[in-house]
């Protein structure tokens, strides 16, 4: 079975936080190769994000963590 964190104790305030006030602090990570990159992507389809939340996980918090001049973009 994968981790999920809504399958844990607590897992829904981390959803609620990333969609919330640590939207900027969360960044994507799929534990390769214990776990599939399609597979995490795909789980984090479902974890109830919003849009904006979602792509500040897989994409701006990342550009922004390594001070790429495009975070803001």
């Amino acid at each position: 079975m994968q981790y999920s964190p809504i399958n844990k104790p607590g897992g829904e305030l981390y959803v609620k936080a990333a969609n919330d006030c640590l939207a900027d602090r969360f960044v994507f990570s799929s534990a390769n190769p214990f776990v599939d990159v399609d597979k995490a992507l795909e789980q984090i389809g479902r974890l109830g994000l919003s849009d904006e939340a979602r792509d500040n996980m897989l994409h701006k918090n990342a550009l922004h963590l390594i001070g790429h001049p495009l975070h803001n973009a």
